[in-house]
């Protein structure tokens, strides 16, 4: 059948080589070898002559339609023709509606295994963050570590929300994202810095004044003519 295809209406001019034969039959070449051997033994087909192509030559056969038009039919026959019985049902009121196989209607079932990758995908997928987003008790844990009051790090979900949100960031994991919001260079405190800030400052401020002298003391010694330490005694 398929040198019947390669051929002319005479049967000449098959040329093909063995080997594109054997790809496009999906069979091994010494399989299609074997076979025209046979159908030249048995007068199907002949040797016409030799053909060059890129790979050398490659041999030119001919059918012998006279030979073929010989052979014995391999049909089991033709079958009797079969009556066909009404069903009593009675003709349609329509006309006959052509099946389309492809109907819009049509629902296709995704593949299991199609939808589990659509899932996956999906998990993975970048996301924006909320607008509506607020900050919870798993925001505080993220980030407690770094030692920020409650007041500064509600502070900080907020500067970190808007930006977020003015600048489009879509994120996979955002739980990641706020973690790494402190360690990032648009992090600054807003309400003073971390729980200890205010006693650390308020110790500061108070050892300064403890070093300094008061400026209505030192007046006085001068005027009483006493040293700072004097006067510090009288007082």
């Amino acid at each position: 059948m398929f040198m019947a295809d390669c051929a002319s209406d005479d049967g000449s001019g098959i040329w093909t080589s063995k080997s594109h034969m054997a790809a496009d039959l999906e069979m091994s070449k010494r399989t299609v070898q074997n076979a025209i051997t046979q159908m030249i033994e048995m007068g199907i087909i002949s040797e016409t002559g030799i053909r060059k192509c890129k790979n050398g030559f490659t041999k030119e056969y001919r059918i012998n339609l006279a030979a073929l038009s010989a052979l014995k039919s391999t049909r089991a026959g033709d079958s009797p023709v079969q009556e066909i019985h009404p069903t009593g049902a009675g003709d349609s009121p329509q006309g006959v509606q052509e099946m389309h196989p492809n109907h819009p209607l049509t629902i296709h079932e995704p593949h299991k295994e199609e939808t589990k990758v659509s899932k996956k995908a999906a998990a993975t997928r970048a996301t924006s963050i909320p607008e509506d987003a607020v900050i919870t008790e798993k925001h505080f844990e993220l980030v407690e570590k770094h030692g920020h009051s409650r007041q500064e790090i509600e502070a900080q979900f907020q500067k970190f929300k808007d930006n977020a949100l003015a600048n489009g960031r879509t994120y996979k994991n955002w739980d990641a994202a706020w973690r790494n919001w402190f360690a990032s260079p648009y992090f600054s405190t807003l309400t003073g810095g971390g729980r200890n800030e205010f006693a650390r400052k308020s110790t500061t401020q108070n050892a300064r004044s403890v070093s300094r002298s008061d400026p209505a003391l030192e007046r006085i010694a001068r005027l009483a003519g006493l040293s700072e330490a004097q006067g510090h005694g009288g007082a």
